[in-house]
């Protein structure tokens, strides 16, 4: 059940890459701008044709990663960015990124700072097994932090919503089985089982337990 519930923590983290990818990247070019400062046209159009050009508002989000991850910015920062990165840039950067509902209390702000701060956490630690990987438990709680972070964007949440009441049954599932659980009806050595009947469209499931 663990091995599942890991997968559906990949396909909700996923999920929240590729939707906040685009947000953090327009975000920061509206607010920065192309042109980096202090570099001389001749210099910026020498360093393109060599590959190693780096926008003005790609170097603000680099000056938000520590610098293990900021060293390889300049090759990957037009791909996709891990939930690390993104969460990074979005809490230096609160005031001025946070989504209508974060704005509405400094409670929903502190709230949705930790949501997202939680998701990047959980991506490191599904990306360096030796650290230990997340609990049951903190699987559910992960797959909600990106759901909660996806609606305050008005993003649609897609086969990750599906998946969370799996998730609840799993984490239900494990807590009955605890020892000296007085729900617990299982014997010594018996497995624990839970029934995977959701539907995740396009198999994504399938391939993330892969």
């Amino acid at each position: 059940a663990s091995h599942v519930a890991l997968a559906l923590l990949r396909l909700a983290i996923r999920r929240f890459e590729a939707a906040l990818t685009p947000r953090v990247k327009q975000w920061a070019g509206e607010t920065w701008g192309d042109e980096p400062q202090g570099v001389a046209a001749e210099e910026r159009e020498r360093l393109k044709t060599k590959h190693d050009y780096v926008p003005r508002w790609a170097q603000k989000c680099r000056k938000c990663l520590s610098v293990t991850f900021a060293n390889g910015f300049h090759r990957d920062y037009l791909d996709e960015w891990d939930a690390y990165r993104l969460g990074e840039v979005i809490q230096r950067h609160l005031d001025a990124f946070k989504p209508p509902p974060a704005r509405e209390s400094d409670a929903a702000s502190e709230i949705y700072r930790n949501r997202v701060h939680h998701v990047g956490f959980l991506r490191n630690s599904l990306a360096h097994p030796s650290l230990g990987q997340p609990s049951v438990a903190e699987c559910l709680a992960g797959s909600k932090a990106v759901l909660e972070v996806l609606r305050a964007h008005g993003e649609g949440v897609g086969e990750a919503a599906l998946a969370l009441p799996l998730l609840q049954r799993i984490a239900e599932a494990e807590r009955r089985a605890e020892p000296g659980s007085p729900s617990s009806v299982m014997s010594e050595g018996t497995p624990l089982v839970v029934e995977l009947t959701v539907d995740l469209g396009d198999e994504q499931l399938r391939h993330s337990v892969l």
